[in-house]
């Protein structure tokens, strides 16, 4: 069965859920399409795939960016990005070696 691995974006998500209250809710939503396997792009260079949240009940976008394991399963989310869509400001996770 497929896993998600979160840690690398556990501290920045949990700071950014008191910021922005429907962050969760669309978080849980990206996950489910991760299971499904709707990623949005996949970047052949880096090797990783993003997926985005299209916004439309929310004033955020989020953007996740995901390395799979193909042989272990797991796809493992090494960075997450928030953007305000009033203010266009954007925050990003620091990504973990």
């Amino acid at each position: 069965m497929l896993e998600i691995d979160t840690r690398d974006i556990d501290s920045f998500l949990e700071e950014k859920n008191k910021v922005y209250p429907q962050l969760n809710d669309i978080f849980n939503a990206l996950c489910w399409r991760m299971y499904r396997s709707e990623e949005t792009y996949y970047n052949d260079k880096l090797d990783v795939y993003i997926i985005k949240s299209d916004g439309f009940n929310s004033n955020i976008f989020v953007s996740l960016v995901i390395k799979y394991d193909k042989i272990k399963n797991i796809k493992k989310i090494i960075c997450m990005m928030i953007e305000d869509k009033s203010t266009g400001e954007r925050e990003i996770s620091k990504i973990k070696k």
